[in-house]
């Protein structure tokens, strides 16, 4: 689908496609924890994903993997 490139200013019509939200089912989120906050952070934990562009519609979702850590234990 072409969306067009809107600027501040720009008149929209009635059904003009202006955004494109993917299906939020297959998101992948990546975050950043604190060393000392990992180890609080067991495989398979509940999460809740709140986005900037939808904060009214928060997402729920699971830790499926911890990376490695680097640093000092």
């Amino acid at each position: 689908m072409y969306l067009p490139m809107l600027q501040l200013g720009d008149t929209v019509r009635a059904g003009m496609g202006v955004v494109q939200i993917p299906d939020l089912k297959n998101w992948e989120v990546t975050a950043r924890i604190a060393e000392a906050d990992r180890g609080h952070l067991p495989w398979a934990t509940s999460a809740t994903i709140t986005t900037v562009a939808l904060p009214e519609h928060p997402v729920s979702g699971k830790v499926i993997n911890l990376g490695g850590t680097t640093g000092s234990p």
